[in-house]
């Protein structure tokens, strides 16, 4: 099979561009180029520019959008489309999970420079955004007052001071949602739903994303840092700071010092209480459970 046979049938597994026909998808694909990316390489990251979309030919992709969803992507998906419609930058980032052959098409050959013909560029358009309409039937975060409103959860915690004597309880926090589904950690509302606020001050989101940097590089690893964001909201005219956790791939084992020794233990969360595992029979059956597919 020549590699022209090879890309042909791939565009064919991407159920995207269904609506071309057998010539029109030649066309298409003569205008990409193929690359390789290795095990654990960033294919690209949240905020880069985005000027060219992606088909998977082979192996494994996980995505992370800004949401806290994850994706897992193979032979014939597609990513980093929609970037090719508006001015920002992305808003996710994708990895490789398996040694993976992408197909890359550049938004100025696609769109910009006239190399595809119009009949065959509007119904790439087309396709494009007929498949992002999907996109909005999935789960949309919500709002700092909304979870507020809806109370603590298994995947929603409130802590009402931001003092640093309550650092490693938010890590704690941070540990038992990166092993559970996900999270977010709200700082500067109490137990019952009032909010205390945080006190305001410049760079404020820049002054935790610092601070959690550190945490978790020094408890949980430096693999965690991208599971974990920063933002601020007002409510109620008060500034609180939110914490979003993504779930972790793997277990994320947290170190516990005290005077006489160091130990790793792996806190998991049920109902809203972060619950430390340290039988090895509960770990195993919590692995079984959380993380083997």
């Amino acid at each position: 099979m020549n590699q022209i046979q090879v890309l042909n049938s791939c565009l064919d597994l991407c159920q995207v561009f269904e609506t071309l026909s057998v010539a029109e998808k030649i066309t298409l694909q003569s205008l990409a180029e193929t690359k390789i990316f290795e095990l654990e390489e960033e294919i690209f990251a949240l905020g880069d520019p985005g000027d060219e979309f992606f088909v998977v030919l082979s192996g494994c992709l996980l995505v992370r959008l800004k949401n806290r969803k994850r994706k897992k992507l193979r032979a014939g998906d597609i990513l980093g489309e929609v970037a090719m419609f508006d001015e920002r930058r992305r808003t996710g980032s994708a990895i490789v999970l398996e040694k993976a052959e992408l197909l890359r098409f550049k938004k100025e050959d696609v769109f910009e420079n006239g190399r595809l013909p119009v009949n065959i560029r509007q119904k790439v358009i087309h396709a494009l955004a007929r498949h992002m309409v999907t996109y909005f039937d999935e789960d949309i975060p919500l709002s700092a007052r909304e979870l507020i409103r809806r109370g603590e959860s298994e995947t929603v915690e409130f802590k009402k001071s931001d003092a640093v004597l309550h650092y490693d309880k938010i890590t704690e926090t941070i540990a038992a949602m990166l092993n559970a589904k996900g999270g977010t950690i709200l700082l500067g509302v109490d137990d019952s739903g009032r909010v205390t606020g945080v006190k305001a001050t410049a760079n404020l989101r820049d002054i935790w994303t610092l601070r959690l940097e550190q945490q978790v590089s020094q408890f949980l690893g430096k693999a965690c840092l991208p599971l974990v964001h920063v933002e601020t909201e007002v409510v109620e005219n008060k500034c609180i700071v939110r914490i979003d956790c993504d779930p972790s791939l793997t277990p994320v084992f947290m170190k516990k010092n005290d005077r006489h020794h160091e130990e790793e233990v792996l806190f998991v969360r049920t109902n809203n209480e972060n619950i430390c595992l340290r039988k090895l029979s509960d770990y195993a059956v919590y692995y079984n459970k959380r993380f083997k597919e």
